[in-house]
């Protein structure tokens, strides 16, 4: 029996979680359109969509690299080349996340009236503590997927959409 359940768990089973990520992601703009005015409403989703924003500019192609190059590095047994890179990796993210993030600590009125169509500073602080707090998740699933782990990755990835919809 297991070993007819084995394609499904290798090939589907990632695939079936990354539909349920979306489908929370679906859930909670559900709940949150629900639950808050439609200014408000408004200003989370504009909040919201500029961390997705800052969070793939900032990325600057590491996470690809981290699957292409520690995949590799692995394949031929540099382990500890490839621990390197992802430290490095994972460092430069973070600097350039907290750099990033650090405008809208400087300049939070500006932010939040230009950006997000409000005049209250908070959601730029949460803007920054949204940035640097999913650092680790927008990273460490593409470590995952170089060592090969794909339903580690998809847990990963798909725990970021528990807590959104959680908060």
């Amino acid at each position: 029996m297991a070993s007819f359940l084995a394609p499904f768990f290798s090939r589907s089973m990632p695939r079936l979680l990354y539909k349920v990520g979306f489908f929370l992601g679906f859930v909670f703009t559900l709940v949150a359109a629900r639950s808050l005015s439609l200014s408000d409403f408004g200003v989370i989703s504009a909040a919201m969509n500029l961390v997705y924003i800052v969070m793939s500019v900032t990325d600057l192609g590491l996470s690809g690299g981290v699957i292409n190059f520690v995949a590799k590095l692995r394949s031929v047994g540099k382990d500890k080349e490839a621990e390197k890179y992802i430290k490095s990796a994972f460092v430069i993210k973070t600097g350039i996340s907290l750099l990033a993030g650090l405008v809208f600590l400087l300049f939070p009125q500006y932010f939040a009236e230009k950006f997000m169509a409000t005049d209250e500073k908070y959601v730029s602080y949460w803007v920054f503590i949204s940035i640097v707090g999913f650092v680790t998740y927008s990273f460490f699933p593409y470590v995952l997927q170089a060592q090969k782990r794909f339903l580690k990755a998809v847990i990963a990835e798909n725990s970021y959409g528990i807590i959104r919809l959680v908060l």
